[in-house]
Order: C-alpha cells, then sequence, then structure tokens
C-alpha cells in the first residue's frame, strides 16, 4: 500500500506543476476552451485557433482518468484538482499527516537552519532522527521524529532518501499539500490572478474544493 500511495505521490506532483505552468500557455494565447482527443491529445483553442497538447501530462496514468468533452478553462481546472483530491483523500490520514509533517519540519528548520548561512544544514535520517551540521562539518543531534510514513517521496527532494535536508523536505511537503488543496498554492493563485487582470471579467477561477 505504501508503493501505491508513493507513486500516486508523485504522479500528483508532475501534474500540479503541469497544471500551474500551463497557465501561463492559456494567458498568452487567450485560450477559452480544452478539448480531449484520441492518442493521448488534448485540443486547446481560442475559439479561432487550436494547439494540441499531451493529455497524459494532466492525467493520472494507470487510474479511470481521462480528459472527455469540450471543457471551459475554469472547468478543466475544476475537473483536474478535483479528481486529484479524490484521488489523493480517499486514502485516510493523507492530508493530516503531511500537513503535521510539514508543520515538523518547518519548525525544525525556523529553529535550526541558519537561514543566511548554507553550511549550517538540518537534515533527517534514517528516517527519524534529526541532525544538524555546522561549518567544520560536526553532526549534532537534534530530535527523533515518530511516524515518518514510508510513502512520503522523499527520492523526488533528495537523491539519497536516507539523509534528507529537512528545508527540502519542507519543499516538498508544501507542493503535496497544494495539490490536495489548491488553495494552499501561491504560485498557483499568483498565475490566476494574472490571468484575470489581462482579461477582467473573462474567467471565473473558482477552485475551492469540496469533500
Amino acid at each position: 500500500m505504501d508503493s501505491f500511495i508513493k507513486v500516486e505521490l508523485v504522479a500528483a506532483l508532475a501534474v500540479r506543476y503541469n497544471l500551474v505552468t500551463l497557465l501561463g500557455f492559456i494567458k498568452e494565447y487567450h485560450i477559452k476552451t480544452i478539448q480531449g482527443a484520441e492518442d493521448d491529445y488534448m485540443i486547446l483553442s481560442d475559439n479561432t485557433k487550436i494547439w494540441v497538447k499531451q493529455a497524459s501530462k494532466y492525467t493520472f496514468i494507470g487510474t479511470d482518468d481521462s480528459i472527455n468533452g469540450i471543457m471551459s478553462v475554469e472547468d478543466f481546472y475544476r475537473n483536474r484538482y478535483t479528481f486529484m483530491h479524490n484521488i489523493l483523500a480517499k486514502n485516510d490520514g493523507i492530508f493530516d499527516t503531511i500537513t503535521n509533517l510539514f508543520d515538523t519540519f518547518l519548525q525544525l528548520v525556523t529553529e535550526h537552519q541558519e537561514p543566511y548561512n548554507p553550511v549550517t544544514t538540518v537534515f533527517m535520517q534514517d528516517h527519524s532522527e534529526i541532525y544538524k551540521t555546522d561549518a567544520s562539518g560536526k553532526k549534532q543531534f537534534i530530535t527523533h521524529i515518530d511516524n515518518v510514513p514510508g510513502w512520503i517521496p522523499f527520492a523526488v527532494a533528495s537523491e539519497n532518501q536516507d539523509i534528507v535536508s529537512c528545508r527540502s523536505a519542507v519543499n516538498l511537503l508544501y507542493d503535496l499539500k497544494c495539490c490536495i488543496d489548491p488553495s494552499n498554492d501561491h504560485e498557483l493563485q499568483q498565475q490566476l490572478r494574472l490571468i484575470q487582470e489581462a482579461y477582467p471579467n473573462e474567467y471565473n477561477f473558482n477552485l475551492t474544493i469540496q469533500d
């Protein structure tokens, strides 16, 4: 089960990144509709011209997920984030675990990482022990974290899953929170604001996800 959840979380990170990136294209070309097509394509249109994108960048492979019919841009984003939320939230405790770990790692970084000293590093070793290294490379034990689940995809943040920078863990866990609840996603919200400023009264994005 842990490996399956990890695969889903890695997929969610990719989908979320691609959705946020796509907003820049939507703004530049004033895209109004998105339509699913055959052979892993989707068609974007400004009602005059069309562009083709790879649909699998915005879907969960291996699940009953597809882009069907013609949707407004707003409906497309609501559809994608609702599906992503449902895929991840169906597993009890995932969001709470991610949120609690985010708070824990953020507190560790805030208390022990010197913000303007790149040689001071706070990191997790062996999935549970927290250490700090100073400029001399001396390792100092800080604390122990219980119940860090094996399904957190730390490999995305670190090549060595046995040693993970706490700052990298904060960034990873923040991105995972954004996958489940887009209201947390400052980058997404900024892109949406830019679109609405460029085209006032044309787009009505409401990505509040209801359980």
